[in-house]
């Protein structure tokens, strides 16, 4: 009976020392969104994507008969014409040649287009 009254003890020690009175102690950890795709803004967020993966790789440059991406006039040429830039690099993800652009980009890209491709 003894052991059994010390077992019990141990029991309610533990459990009340894994509780906490302090109520922000027991709310989930809010995960701050690293990819904002909110307020974006062609020279900010959007030109740099194309400049490291379309314009960097000789494919996209000024002057290519793939298109050039060096300006917004060019990229909106690409969207404008059945909306390549979205079903090849969000839909299916064959550009850029060196794979898929990471989620934060895609989403990036998704975003602004959605929005109407703006030169803002």
């Amino acid at each position: 009976m003894k052991r059994f009254f010390q077992l019990i003890c141990c029991i309610l020690l533990v459990l009340t020392a894994c509780e906490s009175e302090n109520i922000e102690d027991l709310k989930p950890i809010e995960l701050v969104d690293s990819c904002p795709t909110d307020s974006l803004t062609f020279q900010t967020d959007i030109q740099p994507i194309f400049v490291q993966n379309c314009n960097n790789s000789g494919c996209h440059g000024s002057g290519s008969i793939f298109g050039d991406f060096t300006s917004y006039a060019g990229i909106k040429a690409k969207i404008d014409d059945n909306d390549k830039i979205r079903r090849r690099v969000i839909i299916e993800k064959s550009m850029p040649e060196s794979g898929p652009l990471p989620d934060c980009e895609i989403r990036k890209l998704t975003a602004w287009l959605d929005a109407g491709a703006p030169n803002n």
